[in-house]
């Protein structure tokens, strides 16, 4: 079943700027592609995005951020439709159809913009060289975008994951043009911070994304509206996990904050790596370095 979200009214004689790609962490080069069509709206366009849903892509292992976040952060770029059907509903198309059917039939593209690389059509039979034969047939303005490099290296979804997994994170953040969040319901725990004195929320990570490099960040934490310096531990909980128990969890003190959020979808930006996790001897020691690990975390994250 496709899926099309728009917040402009579909009306038949709209004609869309159509950005193009599977923008599966929608980093500076795939932002540098949607920006290109947003401007469009200055020809009379309306901006859409023509992608496919991440939990059925063949890159669903490791994603960076999630179907709802890509929406999200899409209406904030200014995009006013997103067409993302399943992957298998157009995969086997070639790729006149495609074009065709999908982007002047469905979409009523007037342009479309992709970068450079961008493949379509069965099999990925199809490129930019066709792309423009296809656009210049069916009269349709095309927009190739060039690759977009960082430190000499073209920017890329690959180089992102790899940085979030190193625990590399200000990389992430330059490449992504954005800090890296994750926005995860709140589950209850045992509760053993609060005993300490350092309430924490926990959040089991989702099995199909990107995981970071397990260790304590120094992170923001967004509650109704307001930001908070917090601290974030991601892993198993060496010290006090039980055999058997919680799997990768996110475990982030928000400073500052005392209210009830279970169940609640919170979103948590990860700012810099501050140490691995290890085990400690003793909850004493554990609750010492808490201490320390929130106070670092605090100055890093003003």
């Amino acid at each position: 079943m496709s899926v099309c979200k728009e917040r402009h009214n579909f009306m038949s004689e709209n004609k869309y700027a159509v950005a193009m790609g599977v923008f599966d962490g929608l980093h500076i080069g795939h932002s540098a592609v949607i920006k290109q069509a947003v401007a469009m709206r200055e020809e009379g366009l309306i901006p859409a995005v023509f992608t496919f849903s991440m939990t059925v892509s063949p890159k669903k292992s490791g994603m960076i951020i999630s179907d709802e976040t890509k929406t999200k952060l899409l209406y904030e770029m200014g995009v006013e439709k997103i067409y993302m059907p399943e992957f298998s509903s157009f995969a086997g198309m070639d790729g006149e159809s495609f074009v065709r059917e999908k982007l002047v039939g469905e979409m009523k593209a007037a342009a479309v913009c992709c970068g450079y690389d961008f493949r379509f059509g069965k099999g990925r039979a199809c490129g930019t060289k066709e792309l423009a034969e296809l656009c210049e047939k069916y009269g349709v303005k095309l927009a190739v975008l060039p690759e977009v490099t960082l430190d000499g290296e073209e920017v890329s979804s690959s180089r992102v994951r790899t940085a979030i997994a190193q625990g590399e994170l200000e990389t992430a953040e330059k490449l992504l043009g954005r800090r890296f969040s994750f926005e995860l319901e709140v589950m209850h725990g045992r509760k053993l911070a609060r005993s300490l004195g350092f309430p924490t929320i926990n959040q089991k990570w989702a099995g199909e994304s990107i995981v970071p490099k397990f260790g304590v960040y120094a992170a923001r934490a967004y509650v109704d509206g307001r930001c908070y310096p917090a601290v974030t531990n991601i892993g198993v909980k060496p010290t006090v996990a039980q055999n058997g128990e919680d799997g990768v969890l996110a475990e982030t003190y928000i400073e500052g904050y005392s209210g009830d959020l279970y169940g609640e979808k919170v979103k948590v930006e990860l700012i810099k790596f501050v140490r691995p996790e290890r085990k400690f001897g003793s909850i004493e020691q554990l609750k010492e370095q808490i201490m320390r690990d929130a106070a670092l975390s605090r100055e890093i994250s003003k």
